[in-house]
C-alpha cells in the first residue's frame, strides 16, 4: 500500500500548483491506485502545463514551498524521456526523501492527455489525475516491467475509450504492444 506521507505529498503538490496558477495532473503509481489495483510506489509523478518561460519562476516558487530543486534543473536542463521533458524535485519529510518527477507538457499527446485529466480522491486529498487511457499510453511509452503489469491491471479493471486509446497508441508507435495486451485480455489472461 502507498505510504500516507506520499498521499500527503500529492495533496501538497496539488495545493502548490493551484496556488501558483499551474495546471497539473498526478500520474504514475498513485494514478494506478485510482484506476486499478493500489501498489507500492516510492515517488510522485506529475505533469504540469506550464509555459516554458514560466519554468524558472515555477521552480523558484517550488523551492519557497520546501521542494528541493537541483541547480542543473534551475538552469534549464531537463531529462528527455521518450520525447517528453522531465525535471526532478525532492521533498524531505519525517526523515524521508521523496522524489517528485515533473513532466512538462510539450507534445500533442501530452496536450490531449492533459485535456482529459480527472478529479479523484487520493487519501483525504482531491487532486487531478491522468485518465486511465492516458496512463496506459504513458506506461506503454516507458515500457518498464512494473509499467507492463500496471497496463494489464488498468486494461482489466477500468472502463476505457478504446477508440481514443488505439488512435494515440498508433501515433505513439505502441499500437502493436497495446493490441497484444488487448488480445491477451480477450483470451482471459494477462
Amino acid at each position: 500500500m502507498t505510504e500516507p506521507s506520499l498521499l500527503d505529498l500529492a495533496g501538497r503538490f496539488a495545493r502548490f500548483c493551484e496556488g501558483a496558477g499551474v495546471p497539473y495532473m498526478v500520474m504514475g503509481g498513485l494514478a494506478v491506485a485510482v484506476h486499478a489495483i493500489p501498489r507500492p510506489t516510492l515517488d510522485l509523478d506529475v505533469t504540469v502545463d506550464l509555459d516554458p518561460d514560466r519554468l524558472p519562476e515555477f521552480l523558484e516558487r517550488a523551492t519557497e514551498a520546501d521542494f528541493s530543486v537541483a541547480d542543473h534543473y534551475r538552469s534549464g536542463f531537463s531529462d528527455p524521456l521518450k520525447g517528453m521533458r522531465k525535471i526532478q524535485m525532492q521533498f524531505f519529510a519525517a526523515g524521508l526523501v521523496h522524489d517528485v518527477d515533473v513532466f512538462l507538457v510539450t507534445t500533442d499527446y501530452q496536450r490531449a492527455a492533459f485535456a482529459r485529466r480527472q478529479k479523484a480522491k487520493l487519501g483525504s486529498h482531491e487532486v487531478f489525475v491522468i485518465a486511465p487511457e492516458d496512463l496506459i499510453l504513458h506506461k506503454l511509452l516507458t515500457g518498464r516491467g512494473r509499467d507492463e503489469s500496471d497496463v494489464d491491471d488498468i486494461l482489466m479493471l477500468s472502463r476505457l475509450d478504446l477508440d481514443y486509446l488505439r488512435r494515440w497508441a498508433g501515433e505513439l508507435s505502441v499500437r502493436e504492444t497495446l493490441d497484444g495486451k488487448l488480445r491477451q485480455l480477450e483470451m482471459g489472461g494477462t
